[in-house]
């Protein structure tokens, strides 16, 4: 969505000198450098924008969000089973482990998300409604900056009747929802701010969670200007190869008219007496960027806490063929900063699985006792991780704790152990119906009838002794 409609829609509704007009700007300005554009914007209605040709934003945001979200996430509430069916069941109304890879992307790149609980009129069941947090206005309570006092949800739709578009509106404060279309209340509805703790039932989500800021941060706000500077010396650099790729000839002694070239495998000119054709070369010291770019993109990397190997490919080096220990290190940066993000996200998605369990009615049930668990999404050894279970079930633990401590989810232990069970029936059917045939190993009589055959009459038969007879 342009950076223009955002601010002509939230300067019009809260006027251009409102914080708020700023949050949308920036968050415009960091989806677009997500899109790969860069350059000035205000709430003038002024935008000037350059395309990036070595766009690093792209793979800063994609590894914070696989790191986070790629797997998905698992929630529990102690003790109670029903309830985590229940909780489950939200999530998967809510659009699920797909949804939420998107919905972390754009909090990535924007700096925020907001979730609230809902219930669907068809149905009526209940959900999480992830909302734009372009289209928010919140007002936090000064001494919590997790409790919302009241919101405004504003956003343009069609105009019934018309071609036009009308503003849309839902005010949320004070135990009541007033929804406007332009002007016109069109409907009025309440809820019961009292379960919710006297507050508007929303949650904010930070990406970045700065101490007294009722807002996150996106995840280029440190580094959009190195980006740019990035590319900026990586074009020069290409222009630097173009000019001693094709060099300019300057050509004197004869008038631009007069000079006659003929192309084939070689360009030929032919030149009067007096004339004479050269090269335009670089005569000083050629400039070297590459120590420029190299220090450039490794700030980029100290800044974002984004691996080097993120941004560009190691030769010979494969997850196979590094160790844990080495793995982690290499992705030590990209791994703190996703333990911080699952600790805001984890307390958040807790709080959000809180209000659609109140929404139901569901009072006795603290955030605390829900438990939102996040994969391991570290690129693994597998040959390492099978000698750790190995070795661990050789040392007494069983095999369903040794697979557990080794990175393995308890549904995926599940389904190897009745893969495993499956296998041993299959086995144990087919090892039954050799021996019934008699083709079992070992099996001395291989007619199957446990009796040794009749020897013939030509045959030589052995006495008890040991001695042949004829």
């Amino acid at each position: 969505m342009g950076s223009n409609f955002l601010s002509n829609m939230f300067g019009g509704i809260f006027g251009f000198n409102d914080p708020d007009s700023v949050r949308i700007a920036n968050y415009a300005k960091h989806a677009r450098l997500y899109d790969g554009y860069t350059g000035k914007v205000n709430l003038s209605q002024t935008g000037m924008w350059k395309r990036l040709d070595y766009n690093l934003s792209v793979p800063i945001v994609n590894a914070a969000t696989d790191f986070l979200a790629k797997e998905g996430i698992g929630v529990s509430v102690t003790d109670d089973d029903t309830l985590t069916a229940l909780c489950e069941e939200y999530w998967k109304q809510s659009g699920g482990n797909d949804l939420f890879g998107l919905k972390v992307r754009s909090a990535i790149i924007k700096g925020d998300a907001v979730i609230m609980p809902g219930v669907r009129e068809s149905d009526g069941q209940t959900y999480m409604k992830w909302i734009n947090p372009v289209f928010c206005r919140p007002t936090f309570d000064p001494h919590d900056m997790d409790l919302i006092t009241s919101l405004v949800i504003a956003y343009e739709i069609p105009a019934q009747g018309s071609r036009g578009r009308v503003l849309y509106r839902e005010v949320w404060a004070d135990g009541s929802v007033r929804y406007y279309e332009g002007d016109v209340l069109t409907k009025e509805a309440t809820y019961d701010q009292e379960i919710y703790g006297g507050y508007v039932p929303c949650v904010w989500v930070r990406n970045e969670q700065v101490d007294d800021e009722f807002y996150g941060r996106s995840e280029l706000y440190n580094v959009a200007r190195m980006i740019e500077k990035y590319d900026h010396l990586k074009q020069k650099e290409d222009r630097q190869t173009d000019y001693h790729l094709a060099p300019n000839i300057a050509v004197t002694g004869v008038g631009k008219d007069a000079l006659s070239m003929t192309k084939g495998e070689r360009t030929m000119y032919f030149l009067p007496e007096n004339g004479d054709m050269k090269f335009i070369e670089w005569q000083g010291t050629t400039i070297n960027t590459r120590a420029s770019i190299d220090e450039v993109r490794n700030a980029i990397c100290v800044i974002s806490e984004t691996p080097e190997i993120v941004l560009q490919r190691y030769e010979g080096i494969g997850t196979g063929d590094v160790s844990g220990v080495a793995l982690r290190l290499l992705y030590g940066p990209l791994i703190a900063k996703t333990d911080r993000k699952k600790a805001v996200w984890g307390q958040a998605l807790a709080k959000a699985f809180r209000m659609c369990l109140l929404t139901d009615g569901i009072t006795d049930v603290a955030v605390e006792d829900i438990t939102i668990e996040f994969a391991n999404p570290l690129p693994t050894n597998e040959k390492e991780k099978w000698e750790v279970v190995q070795l661990k079930q050789a040392a007494g633990v069983s095999k369903r704790t040794s697979l557990e401590e080794s990175g393995y989810t308890k549904e995926e232990v599940d389904e190897i152990e009745q893969e495993r069970e499956e296998e041993d029936k299959a086995s144990g059917a087919s090892m039954l119906k050799s021996f019934n045939k008699g083709a079992v190993d070992g099996n001395p009589y291989p007619d199957g009838q446990g009796v040794p055959p009749k020897p013939t009459e030509d045959a030589p038969t052995e006495s008890k002794s040991g001695a042949k007879s004829a």
